[in-house]
């Protein structure tokens, strides 16, 4: 235990500051409680011109995925132009 508390305050300090996730009155800092989720979405086939496409939302991070190909490998672009398929 000595040792711990040695190499602790050789490393910069010695008690740590607890990080407080959830306030006092059992919120987090976006105003959810503990147990409550984001709010979450899916959609599929959101755009057009690619062969496949997908929206998801889950609280304030979205994301737009879209799929082209398959396609026939060029010839002669960059070194190494990664799979051979």
């Amino acid at each position: 235990r000595k040792k711990k508390e040695e190499r602790r305050k050789r490393e910069g300090g010695g008690k740590r500051e607890k990080m407080e996730y959830i306030s006092a009155e059992g919120l987090r800092q976006d105003g959810r409680r503990a147990r409550e989720l984001r709010r979450t979405r899916c959609k599929l086939a959101v755009l057009e011109k690619p062969d496949g496409s997908a929206y998801y939302e889950q609280g304030n991070t979205k994301v737009l995925a879209s799929v082209y190909g398959p396609r026939e490998v060029r010839k002669g672009r960059g070194k190494g132009s990664g799979d051979k398929a």
